[in-house]
Order: C-alpha cells, then sequence, then structure tokens
C-alpha cells in the first residue's frame, strides 16, 4: 500500500491507505497499554490490547474489500501484532504479577514473547511460500497471537473484574498458576494443533437466531463487567481446543488450502 520505492508516484489515495491507518492505530493501542500498564491502570492497559485486537480483524478486511492488499501492509500487520499481542501482555503480566518471581518471572515473560515472535515468522514464511494447511480456511494451525493475548490475560481479567472481587473479595490468583498459564498459551502458539477460525466459516440457519441472542447477551454483560465478559469469552476460546482438534482431523485428508495470509 505504501511502498519506499524511488520511482514510485508522489501522491497515494485514501483508500490505499486506510488499511495501514487502521493497523497503525492498533500499534498505537499495544503501546498505549504499555503506558497503562507501567501506572498499574489496568482497566485501560487491557481495554487497549482489546482495542488493538478489534482493529487487528478490522484492518485485514479493510484491505481485502477495498482490494489495496500489499506486502508493506502484511508486514506492518506482523510487527503491529507483535507489539500488541506478543510484547504488552507479557510486558503487563510481569509488571503484576511475574516481577516476584524475579529471573523465573522474566524467562516465562520472554518465552511468551518469544512464542509471539516464532508464530508469526512462520506464518509469514508460509504464506509467502503459498504452503497448505489440510484443515481449510476454519482453522489455524497453532493459535493465533491475539487470541492468545486475550487468553493469557485471563488472569489478569480476573483480578482486575469489579464484580468478580465484589463476590470474592479475598479472590487472588497465585503466580505459579499465572506462570504456568502463560506457558501453556506459549506452547499452544507455536504448537501444530488446530484452532477455530472465523474467516471462512458458514453457521446453519437454525443457529442463526440462537447466535443473534447469544451476541445480545454478551454485549448486556459487557455492559456491567467487561473484563468479566472479556475472561469468559477468552475461557470458551481455550476450551474449544479440544473440540477444534476432533472436528479438524475429519476433514485432514480432504483437499488442503493456502494458509491465510495473516499470522493471526
Amino acid at each position: 500500500m505504501v511502498d519506499d520505492i524511488g520511482d514510485a508516484p508522489r501522491h497515494v489515495s485514501l483508500r490505499r491507505l486506510v488499511p495501514n491507518l487502521i493497523t497503525t492505530a492498533a500499534l498505537c493501542c499495544g503501546v498505549a497499554s504499555l503506558h497503562f500498564a507501567i501506572k498499574d491502570d489496568w482497566p485501560r492497559a487491557l481495554g487497549a490490547v482489546c482495542a488493538a485486537a478489534i482493529l487487528d480483524a478490522l484492518d485485514g478486511r479493510a484491505a481485502r474489500l477495498l482490494r489495496v492488499s500489499s506486502p508493506f501492509g502484511a508486514t506492518l500487520d506482523s510487527l503491529a501484532d507483535f507489539v500488541s499481542f506478543g510484547i504488552a501482555p507479557a510486558f503487563m503480566l510481569y509488571h503484576w504479577k511475574l516481577g516476584s518471581f524475579d529471573a523465573g518471572g522474566l524467562l516465562v515473560a520472554g518465552l511468551f514473547t518469544l512464542c509471539a515472535a516464532l508464530r508469526l515468522a512462520r506464518f509469514t514464511a508460509m504464506a509467502k511460500k503459498g504452503k497448505q494447511v489440510p484443515w481449510g480456511q476454519g482453522y489455524f494451525m497453532g493459535m493465533p497471537t491475539p487470541g492468545a493475548a486475550g487468553i493469557v490475560l485471563i488472569p489478569l481479567l480476573l483480578d482486575t473484574s469489579r464484580k468478580l472481587n465484589a463476590w470474592f473479595p479475598q479472590f487472588d490468583v497465585p503466580v505459579w498458576l499465572v506462570a504456568g498459564h502463560t506457558l501453556l498459551v506459549a506452547v499452544l502458539m507455536v504448537s501444530r494443533i488446530p484452532h477455530y477460525s472465523m474467516k471462512g466459516r458458514k453457521i446453519s440457519r437454525r443457529f442463526v437466531v440462537p447466535l443473534m441472542v447469544f451476541v445480545g447477551i454478551v454485549a448486556v454483560a459487557a455492559t456491567r463487567d467487561p473484563l468479566l465478559t472479556m475472561a469468559v469469552l477468552a475461557g470458551v476460546y481455550l476450551l474449544s481446543v479440544p473440540v477444534s482438534v476432533a472436528r479438524a482431523k475429519r476433514v485432514a485428508t480432504g483437499p488442503a488450502l493456502s494458509v491465510a495470509k495473516k499470522a493471526g
């Protein structure tokens, strides 16, 4: 979309810039989450990561809708994902709880960031080489980085939830559990385990109304306690992994489809 080439035209249409602007906003949200985490302002830090995830879901769709995809945009998207979903969650968890583990906590946070980078690098290379996945567009190979960011932040989301703290005033997540949970998510990112993807997925007509009711319930719950709602949704996605593995095995022998452009 924006290429540093000597003979490139001096003017670029705004339409070509829209996906890049969305990606840039997502990157800035990731940086903002670091700023709020330093100040222990966890609701805003978590909200910034959530905003980055929403923008990340929009930039690729905007590029396809406007037909302005480019290698520059794909590279910028991967860099924004690394900051927002690789660096920011690890920093937040270390500053919140893992820091009490000293070197051990730094190692856990560092491994999460490393696995996020490896996942993004692997899928960028696969996309460039045109490699294929055996399960179709309805699946990712390994946990996508936005999903991993949401799942790894479940302990912090629960700890920051107003409703949960009102119901359980003494609620506290042990640091060893946070460390183990972080390592699990890091392994899932670089694994070859199939995970559900919404891209290209269709839904039966009989599930349309229940889905609309579910979305309405989620919207109402989010107005009451957005952090707890985010934690529940992230937990549901984590619990869906065994189901996605079982369903993916049924289509593993079918025709392989090209891997998605985005690393997730």
